[in-house]
């Protein structure tokens, strides 16, 4: 960050939708009065400085320390569509190593942490703060509340939080908490504690509809599984698209549909524990039954068994070290040459997809390969180059423009849903008696796209703006239909947050313009640069279109992919660069 404010940020500020985290020390008054100022920095900064680098690590930013604790942002500069989450994982890590501290000290014990989490919309605008920027709205006020109000070793959560990271944590009740300056309780809860170590990323829309079309996608996945059990060699394809567009979903599907396949299925993370081939692990433990807190004795007893199914009892003993290696059951500090160690994972993952495929052909899916490690991509080009023996498809799901660049791999590109069928999804979603204008209005503005249907669907049901009667379905606000999720809405904001500052720029006051904008228009609005090359760019990332004959003579005529696409880009203007 630079003195100028957050990257990417409009000169004058922007509006975001983030997750604040208060930390606190209990007690933090009392020592500091007990002790010489020199005997309280000694004690606590060093933890202190190590409990905002577990922030950090999360993704989180921390604008300032102050003497007994900090306040944490998850949005800003860029936003992560699991911002929630991050948020209150980084909570609990933070009040896990401050008792860790406690733990390994003797002395004057490091002081116990207290933290409250809130959601919502801020104004973050260039500032003459060490961070460059301020935070400013009632959702600041509120997460500073909520840490007061926990007791020590306390997480506390607000509700909209809680309702966006249910799925990946474990939540007390929810009561009313009165805090000073506020009319009204606060509802939140305290955090019990994680369903999974690792991060659980979106959760299932409220509303689904399954799974419609792409039967063409299908037939090519299907190819390539043919082409590799009749050449008894690996395969590696990539399926790439949009966030939402249901790439997950085409690849369930595809195992539902080729029983005859064993599938094994494995996500990439974006944070946390980044194990090399970490998706290859996880899919393997699936496999082998083997939970996150198994004991060592379970681990050793497992691993052994799989090292004898796919290689026999002879060249089991050299197989089961790599597996553990692959599956992280060895120490760090055991491992001397981490270089070999991961030459070894390589190696072991390679026997034992190979062992499993002398049984029956092998679909390995490695979600989310846009957060792959170098090690997993180095894997995948190798195997393509070199291809492994019997019937493996090593099938992965990425972002567009995610795999950087260099040789390409195979690639099927998953395009929109075409609007008969995405009307067909919300059908399967909500059954008869949807009123057919409405549902319209809500396809046009998803644009072909599967998760923005469901999530602005869910939205709308969960918030008693779409009411289910026994004649059928009604609206009871209007106004809600051209609102934009609040997950659809970091989903995009997150993809924009990436953007080079002068294709962001652009692309915000083409959101002022309307659904299309000229560049004759943009050069006389717009302060980026080089105006045509960036709306070139914006065009080459699929969030802009480019009309083949414009309404405007001499003018070259875009248009927003997704209407969503233009509302958050507008929404994240100050209201007063709205005009």
């Amino acid at each position: 960050m630079t003195a100028g404010g957050p990257p990417n940020a409009a000169p004058s500020g922007e509006r975001k939708l983030v997750t604040l985290l208060f930390a606190d020390l209990t007690g933090f008054t009392a020592l500091a009065s007990s002790l010489d100022p020199e005997e309280v920095y000694a004690s606590v900064r060093p933890g202190m400085t190590a409990l905002v680098r577990i922030v950090q690590d999360y993704g989180g930013t921390v604008p300032q320390v102050m003497g007994d604790g900090f306040m944490a942002i998850f949005g800003v500069p860029t936003a992560h569509e699991d911002d929630a989450e991050r948020a209150v994982r980084a909570a609990l890590a933070v009040r896990d190593h401050a008792r860790e501290l406690q733990r390994g000290r003797s002395g004057t014990p490091f002081p116990e942490v207290h933290a409250g989490v809130n959601s919502g919309e801020v104004m973050v605008a260039p500032s003459s703060e060490p961070a460059g920027f301020a935070v400013i709205g009632d959702t600041v006020n509120t997460a500073s509340r909520l840490a007061d109000l926990a007791m020590p070793g306390i997480v506390l959560v607000d509700e909209r939080t809680r309702r966006r990271t249910e799925h990946a944590i474990r939540y007390g009740p929810t009561r009313g908490y009165r805090a000073k300056g506020k009319p009204k309780p606060i509802p939140a809860s305290e955090v019990v504690g994680v369903r999974s170590v690792l991060p659980a990323g979106r959760p299932a829309p409220g509303v689904s509809g399954g799974f419609v079309a792409r039967e063409r996608q299908l037939e090519a996945l299907g190819r390539a599984l043919s082409n590799a059990v009749d050449r008894q060699r690996s395969s590696v394809l990539v399926v790439t698209a949009e966030p939402g567009a249901g790439k997950t979903r085409l690849a369930v599907e595809f195992g539902r549909r080729h029983p005859e396949a064993l599938l094994l299925s494995g996500r990439c993370t974006a944070y946390g524990q980044r194990l090399p081939l970490f998706p290859l692990a996880s899919a393997l433990q699936d496999l082998i039954g083997l939970s996150e807190e198994a004991p060592e004795a379970v681990t050793d007893r497992a691993v052994r068994r799989l090292a004898h199914r796919v290689v026999g009892s002879r060249r089991a003993g050299d197989l089961t070290r790599g597996l553990k290696l692959l599956l992280g059951a060895v120490d760090s500090y055991a491992v001397r040459d981490p270089t070999a160690a991961v030459g070894q994972t390589m190696r072991a993952a390679r026997a034992v997809l190979e062992g499993l495929a002398r049984e029956r052909p092998v679909i390995a899916v490695l979600d989310d390969l846009h957060w792959a490690d170098a090690h997993l991509l180095e894997l995948l080009h190798s195997t393509r180059a070199n291809p492994w023996s019997g019937p493996v498809l090593l099938l992965g799901l990425s972002r567009l423009e995610a795999l950087g660049s260099g040789d390409p791999l195979p690639t099927l590109k998953l395009e929109a849903l075409p609007d008969r069928r995405l009307r067909e999804l919300g059908e399967l979603a909500l059954g008869p008696g949807v009123p057919a204008s409405v549902l319209g209005r809500i396809v046009a503005r998803a644009s072909g796209n599967p998760l923005f249907l469901e999530e602005s669907l869910s939205m709308l049901v969960e918030s008693g703006a779409l009411v289910q009667r026994p004649a059928g379905w009604i609206v009871a606000d209007h106004q809600l239909l051209e609102q934009v999720p609040a997950t659809i809405r970091t989903l995009i904001a997150a993809r924009l947050d990436g953007l080079p500052a002068d294709e962001k720029r652009v692309l915000q006051d083409a959101a002022v313009c309307g659904e299309a904008t000229w560049d004759r228009l943009l050069d006389g609005v717009s302060a980026a640069e080089e105006v045509g090359s960036a709306l070139q760019r914006l065009v080459d990332r699929d969030l802009l279109r480019r009309r083949p004959r414009s309404r405007l003579p001499g003018a070259r005529e875009y248009v927003f992919k997704h209407v969503l696409i233009r509302d958050v880009a507008y929404e994240s203007l100050p209201r007063r660069d709205r005009c």
